[in-house]
């Protein structure tokens, strides 16, 4: 039997010697600064590959207001592929810190954006996300 890429990254927590509970819960402050870390490094490197910076203006809290994306060139797609996996993994070990199945919350949220497709679906025009 194959192993899904949750349980994968599951076995490499449990290896590294990282929390992975089998009910949800809120995990302890260490673990959760873990996680943000993670996340954020995964996501900056992958930004870099796609050929970006970040910029952040100092007078406003960091949040999409407040960034800024400076066009650095096309970028690597070895790297970009890289980072996507990357971050799919510690998007998921963040699931699994949380003692949370994630597979299907994410059923219910790929069912939902191609829900997003049907009937009268059209771009948000300040955001350009899709909204149904």
């Amino acid at each position: 039997m194959n192993k899904t890429h949750v349980q994968k990254v599951k076995e490499f927590m449990q290896k590294a010697k990282q929390e992975t509970p089998n009910q949800p819960r809120i995990p302890s402050e260490t673990v959760r600064l873990l996680r943000a870390r993670l996340i954020m490094e995964e996501c900056l490197e992958t930004i870099v590959a796609l050929g970006f910076a970040i910029q952040t203006n100092s007078n406003e809290s960091i949040s999409m207001g407040g960034i800024k994306f400076r066009h650095m060139g096309e970028g690597d797609i070895v790297d970009a592929m890289d980072g996507i996996a990357d971050i799919n993994v510690v998007a998921n070990g963040t699931a699994i810190a949380y003692g949370i199945n994630i597979e299907p919350i994410q059923t219910l949220v790929d069912d939902s954006n191609l829900a997003k497709f049907r009937g009268d679906a059209h771009r948000d025009p300040k955001t350009t996300k899709w909204i149904k």
